[in-house]
């Protein structure tokens, strides 16, 4: 996992660190960056987003926490 500011250029598929109003709307932690979220970024005056973008061998959270609980 590679977890640091990237420019909205390179977020796309990035799992949104933080929490960020844009005008009316809200991305929450968590937010998989679409295109449409992106531009919504862009739009808002943002340029960087610290996120996270998955290796890929690692396991998304959701996925982690689905097979931790069938144990």
């Amino acid at each position: 996992m590679q977890f640091a500011e990237f420019p909205l250029d390179d977020a796309l598929g990035a799992v949104l660190a933080h929490t960020r109003r844009v005008g009316d709307c809200v991305l929450k932690k968590g937010t998989i960056l679409d295109a449409a979220s992106i531009a919504s970024l862009r739009i808002a005056g943002i340029s960087h987003v610290f996120a996270a973008k998955l290796a890929p061998t690692d396991l998304p959270e959701n996925a982690s926490a689905d097979r931790l609980a069938g144990f």
